[in-house]
Parts: C-alpha cells; sequence; structure tokens
C-alpha cells in the first residue's frame, strides 16, 4: 500500500480542478491533547498537499478550531506549510495574503 487513507485521492482532485472546487486543510487538529495522531495526520496533510499541487487544485487553509488559543498568527501558518510541502505563493493564495 502506497496510499494513507486520508479521503482525498487522484479522482477526487482530478474532479476538483475540473469542477473549480477548493479543497480546505484545517490546521488546528494538530493542537489535539492526543499527540499519538498528530504524526499520521501530517503524513496525510503532507500527501494531499502533493495531490493538490498535481492536479493544480485550489487550496483554502482555515483553522476551524473550538477555542481560541487554537488559533496561529498567519505567520506561523506560512511556516507550517512550507514544512509540509506546499509552495509560498500556493499559502499566500490559500489565506488571501495578497
Amino acid at each position: 500500500m502506497h496510499q494513507r487513507a486520508s479521503g482525498l485521492n487522484h479522482i477526487i482532485c482530478e474532479l476538483a480542478s475540473k469542477n473549480n472546487v477548493a479543497i480546505g486543510f484545517s490546521y488546528s487538529s494538530l493542537f489535539n491533547k492526543n499527540s499519538a495522531d498528530t504524526p499520521l495526520l501530517i503524513g496525510r496533510m503532507m500527501q494531499n498537499i502533493t495531490l493538490c499541487q498535481k492536479y493544480k487544485v485550489k487550496t483554502i487553509i482555515g483553522s476551524f478550531s473550538e477555542k481560541p488559543y487554537d488559533m496561529r498568527a498567519p505567520h506561523d501558518v506560512i511556516s507550517l506549510f512550507t514544512m509540509l510541502g506546499m509552495e509560498s505563493k500556493k499559502i499566500k493564495e490559500s489565506l488571501n495574503l495578497d
């Protein structure tokens, strides 16, 4: 098996690109108390970012947090998604930081 079960695959990416649909990435799930799942979530996010870049799918980055303490500064979010493999230009478009 060469893929993680992240819910996103090449078929969904092709359809999203064709129909002008954006894929959203939430970073608040990385800050939950259950840190055992964090490496798995990071791996899935990296795979999904790679798929979105390959098929030229629009992306959106959001916190989707339930607590105000899960919010992060834009600079921190840019650094996180740069480490995950997303291009700087794509990050700024996803955050609407023109």
